[in-house]
């Protein structure tokens, strides 16, 4: 039974060996050192057996054949043979390191040899061990030059540098810090900083010093030390071995520092006597602002009114229905004109007004106050004026009316200001259409033209619906007549209807010039587009599709000149920063302004560019004085009817460094007594309504002063010439 016990237990020995024996040998044959042993026979060292990474890099055959480690007859073999027999002479390891010729290339290896004993001593054997040490070499390498090239610059540098470790003795000092010792550079290595800066006992240099030590936080201060008037910049920073101490020279920005000092105060009595200038002029550069800020808020609403105008244009051609062309046209005052409440009211028979359509903001509005009648007093002032008076009624601030429930009610829906158009009919009210805008003050006196067009447009709408009522009345009796009769009449519907079509078109023409009027120049193209109707209509070639073509062109051609009127709206906005821009792009986009209005009227407007010169300064405001000055030349030219060829020539090229644009024009030139003039502000030729006076001294003034730059006028053979210069 013993005997058996024995057994297994010799034979779980024997299994955990063998496992540790397979661990151990994946270990020696995946390590990647280079692990072996190796026999030393008649002075050639041989593999005996040795890992696969050992197998690589000797380029060996085999791993437990033996053979040559490093060839018969080398170096290499020579230089290990030694190294064995030295081991074997004195009995311990030896390590050693060399290069390994492979391929081409060299290796730097770390080897250590260690006898294993052996009853052969003609053929002693050792082991070995050996490792890569390339990139460990090229890392000393590295780290030798960066400590080379820290030392040189910490010692050509013109401040001082002390490290210093926690026994306060000093391990390095550079020249400039030796300096300020009484010791040299290397005499300072060793010491202690206190023996050596003993003046430095009992200051805040020697708190930050040691607060740095213990707590390792970066220190930095400035402190006068040394000879009077010497100040000192003094940074520390901990490092591994103790502290870093670094310190400059600022007694130089020190008196500087007190000189501005002196500068200030100086400055100071100066400022003091420029702040009521300032001040002056800040308010004078606010209320610039918020005339501004006024203007492109006109702008805006103008805009949008336009565009309740041209739809309403639309919407008076393609509908014949009384309550839906009222519907369309409350509509559309609340989607493009951005008002609260819009909403048409119509008499009846007993003088009562009521809603007919409404759109926007109500909210029971129209219900809560109490309409106008004959009867009763006004309680809606802005409807009943304008019904009243036959007018249009503006009432610019809701808040300071005297009547309150409308007031009241009024405030409650955020209205600030409202404004009634009598409708008529055939000459005489018969309702009126009320606008309800947020901001007071909000109708100005564009705004007012336009509203007075629009109620003239409504009203002329109101017109083509009724007589198309009376026509189908007409229409249902003439269909009971007899076959003679009807012919009869039949004829005489045609007539009636042809001079119902002309009285259309003609209200329609007088519609549109009025509109062309209020926009002038801008919508000079539209005017002219329109006016094509009554030609078209006497030759017989007006029908639906070509008045429709029209009216399709004519809103393309307002939209466009709405996108125009945000373009100029830009031109209000004071560009912070100058770009540089390409002056050939920015002539064409003002070119395309003009390009229709100055083609209808048979101006032509020429481009020359002898080069694509680049402007540095503000494109808006560049392109608004090019836009101002054809403006005027087209004026020139409508002034005067003698001219067979108007023609606007634009040459663009350079003057050595600078831009240089010629806007020359063939309308007979300046008056010789009014050329001198033409830049004073408020000057103008073209009366009241119709000029300013201040556009070319704007011109000027942006050119000259905000980009440097030239702007003069001459006389040529022909007309005017305008030079820029930037």
């Amino acid at each position: 039974m013993a005997d058996t016990r024995v057994q297994i237990e010799h034979k779980r020995v024997e299994e955990e060996l063998h496992e540790k024996t397979v661990i151990l040998h994946n270990i020696y044959g995946n390590s990647p050192f280079l692990i072996g042993v190796i026999e030393v026979a008649k002075q050639v060292v041989l593999a005996i057996d040795v890992n696969n990474a050992a197998v690589r890099c000797f380029a060996l055959e085999c791993c437990n054949q033996p053979e040559p480690l490093l060839g018969m007859a080398t170096d290499a073999n020579a230089f290990w043979a030694a190294q064995c027999n030295h081991c074997l002479k004195e009995g311990l390891p030896v390590s050693f390191e060399y290069e390994h010729a492979v391929a081409g290339s060299k290796r730097p290896l770390s080897v250590v040899i260690a006898s294993i004993g052996s009853a052969d001593r003609d053929h002693p054997r050792f082991t070995f061990i050996a490792e890569d040490i390339a990139k460990r070499k090229r890392w000393k390498d590295e780290i030798f030059r960066s400590q080379a090239r820290l030392s040189d610059i910490l010692a050509n540098i013109s401040d001082g540098f002390l490290s210093v470790n926690y026994q306060w003795q000093i391990t390095y000092a550079n020249q400039r810090a030796a300096l300020n010792s009484p010791y040299e550079q290397d005499e300072l290595l060793g010491r202690n900083l206190w023996e050596v800066f003993p003046e430095l006992i009992n200051t805040r240099l020697e708190t930050d010093y040691r607060k740095t030590m213990t707590q390792r936080v970066f220190r930095h201060t400035e402190v006068s030390w040394g000879p009077p008037n010497t100040w000192f910049d003094v940074r520390v920073f901990p490092n591994p071995e103790g502290i870093s101490i670094y310190w400059a020279d600022i007694s130089e920005r020190k008196m500087a520092e007190e000189n501005l000092l002196r500068i200030n105060e100086q400055l100071e009595c100066r400022v003091a006597e420029r702040t009521g200038e300032l001040a002056r002029m800040v308010s004078s550069l606010l209320e610039e602002v918020d005339e501004r800020k006024k203007t492109e808020q006109q702008l805006l609403h103008l805009n949008r009114l336009y565009a309740v105008m041209s739809e309403t244009t639309q919407t008076i051609v393609h509908t014949t229905h009384r309550d839906s062309l009222f519907q369309e046209i409350c509509r559309i005052a609340i989607e493009h004109g951005g008002f609260k409440l819009a909403w048409i009211g119509l008499l009846d028979e007993n003088g009562i007004i009521g809603p007919q359509a409404w759109s926007g903001f109500d909210q029971g509005f129209l219900d809560l106050i109490p309409v106008f009648s004959q009867e009763q007093p006004i309680e809606m002032p802005a409807t009943c004026s304008a019904i009243r008076n036959e007018v249009l009624w503006i009432c610019d601030d809701i808040a300071k009316e005297a009547l309150q429930p409308w007031r009241n009610e009024s405030a409650k829906r955020g209205f600030g200001s409202a404004a009634a158009l009598p409708l008529k009919l055939n000459g005489n009210v018969i309702g009126a259409f009320t606008l309800y805008a947020e901001e007071p003050g909000y109708f100005n006196r564009q705004l007012i033209c336009l509203l007075q067009q629009m109620a003239v447009n409504i009203s002329f709408a109101l017109e083509n619906v009724d007589l198309a009522c009376r026509r189908l009345e007409t229409e249902h009796k003439l269909a009971q007549e007899s076959d003679e009769r009807l012919k009869t009449m039949e004829k005489l519907h045609q007539r009636e209807r042809m001079l119902m079509e002309q009285n259309r078109h003609a209200a329609m023409g007088e519609m549109i010039g009025n509109i062309a009027h209020q926009w002038r120049q801008p919508l000079n193209s539209l005017a002219l587009l329109l006016q094509r109707l009554p030609l078209f209509h006497t030759a017989g070639k007006l029908d639906t599709i070509f008045l429709e073509d029209n009216v399709n062109t004519g809103m393309s051609i307002v939209n466009h000149m709405s996108q125009t009127i945000d373009d100029f709206r830009n031109f209000f906005k004071p560009e912070k920063c100058r770009t540089t821009f390409k002056l050939a792009e920015v002539v064409a986009k003002t070119r395309s302004l003009v390009e229709a209005s100055f083609n209808d009227l048979g101006i032509t407007l020429e481009i020359r560019a002898e080069d694509d010169p680049l402007v540095n300064g503000y494109l808006n405001e560049y392109s608004q004085i090019l836009l101002n000055i054809l403006i005027n030349a087209r004026d020139a030219f409508l002034q005067r009817n003698d001219i067979a060829q108007p023609r606007i020539i634009i040459r663009l090229g350079m003057n050595g460094s600078r831009t240089v644009v010629t806007i020359t024009d063939n309308a007979g030139g300046i008056p010789d007594d009014f050329l001198p003039k033409i830049f004073d502000p408020y000057f103008t030729t073209k009366g009241p309504d119709k000029g300013t006076g201040i556009g070319l001294h704007m011109a000027k003034t942006i050119i000259e002063n905000n980009m440097k730059g030239m702007l003069t006028a001459r006389n040529t053979g022909e007309g005017a010439e305008f030079r820029i210069e930037v």
